[in-house]
């Protein structure tokens, strides 16, 4: 089976690193053969890429295709034309819009929903108030008209219940019943953390949050958290790791409320398995997410997740079983949960033995076997 992947960028993100994962299983696979293409130069995963047969595209990915007939895509044509894929898979909106470019009718597309892609919204009311709206819409149905209408064996993956509700009502009609929830697989070894300690130790709570500094992340929330922390006298560190344009905001809100001493902004780094080993609790804040990748990181290493309900990781965190997840950007609900799972030592050993359980469902292995047999079912199409 050949499969042909193409992603947008190498930057550190949770599809990035889902694909990563993906094409490291597939090195154990002597029945798989598959190439990567990278639209956008950079990567910020040298330590985990170096067996990745990957090639980036001269110059930017480009940025629409209104004007196809000018855009120089034969590279790209000339790669799908030696590879022979049996499949070309696609990993956000840019890489399913370039996948448009050229459409062999032999191959079998599968378009990869790691979010609910806002370019596939279906026209309304206020497609026309917004110029970004009518700009999505418009390549929305290049993509119909270039891709789906030539090459009708197109699927569509959704990685967690509320994509997948996305998709089915957002997806052409008649390619309403071609989409399929494959939840994420990731390195369990990699994150599984056998000597996880049952009982938060006396003295300092260690915090951990990982994620790219965006709006929809809402670091803001984590200074709540530990405003009322540092109220309530509880000695804590609270760690951030990831970068992002929200960055030099949320560092002037840490610096304004006087709490350098105690919210650190880590950057990206490599080895984030260390720093969750080294944690206690894990707090996500995002208004929004697709499904939580980083979840079951956190949880492998035994981390209680306490989370705001972002939609797609309700699927992840089971309220008061591996976690606690909150409808409510309520700074006091997630100090009450923190401090609690200090003081029951009984409870934390409850939710971060029940976290390592259900992180275990999602090993790659058997969640690429998944999607293995995914692509065999629509191959026979």
């Amino acid at each position: 089976m050949r499969i042909l992947h193409i992603l947008k960028s190498l930057e550190k993100g949770g599809a990035e690193r889902y694909v990563i994962d993906l094409c490291r299983e597939f090195n154990r696979r002597n029945h798989i053969v598959y190439k990567l293409i990278i639209l956008q130069p950079g990567n910020d995963f040298g330590y985990l890429t170096n067996d990745i047969p990957y090639v980036e595209l001269d110059g930017p990915y480009i940025p629409s295709i209104r004007k196809k007939n000018n855009f120089d895509f034969s590279k790209y044509k000339q790669i799908v034309d030696d590879f022979q894929p049996d499949i070309i898979h696609t990993h956000l909106f840019r890489s399913e819009l370039y996948s448009s470019l050229y459409v062999p009718e032999n191959v079998a597309f599968v378009t990869h929903g790691h979010d609910n892609m806002k370019e596939f919204l279906n026209f309304g009311l206020k497609t026309f108030a917004q110029k970004s709206l009518l700009t999505n819409f418009f390549e929305k149905n290049l993509i119909v008209k270039n891709k789906y209408r030539k090459n009708k064996n197109c699927h569509f993956i959704a990685n967690s219940k509320d994509t997948l509700a996305y998709y089915q009502k957002n997806v052409p009609s008649f390619l309403k019943r071609n989409v399929k929830l494959i939840e994420y697989g990731f390195d369990l070894n990699r994150f599984l953390n056998a000597n996880r300690a049952t009982e938060i130790p006396q003295g300092k709570i260690k915090l951990i949050n990982v994620g790219r500094f965006a709006i929809y992340k809402n670091q803001q929330l984590l200074i709540e958290i530990a405003k009322r922390l540092r109220e309530e006298k509880v000695d804590f560190e609270m760690n951030l790791l990831g970068v992002g344009v929200e960055m030099a905001k949320i560092q002037s809100l840490i610096t304004d409320a006087k709490l350098e001493d105690c919210i650190f902004l880590r950057g990206n780094v490599d080895n984030v398995e260390e720093w969750l080993n080294e944690s206690h609790i894990y707090l996500h804040s995002a208004y929004y997410e697709p499904f939580g990748l980083v979840l079951l990181e956190a949880m492998a290493s035994g981390l209680p997740c306490i989370i705001l309900n972002g939609k797609g990781n309700s699927d992840v965190i089971q309220h008061d079983e591996n976690g606690y997840i909150f409808d409510e950007q309520n700074p006091d609900l997630f100090v009450g949960k923190i401090m609690k799972l200090k003081e029951d030592s009984v409870l934390y050993k409850r939710l971060s033995q029940n976290a390592q359980q259900f992180a275990s469902k999602f090993a790659i292995g058997p969640k690429t076997d998944e999607l293995i047999s995914f692509y065999q079912s629509i191959i026979s199409k």
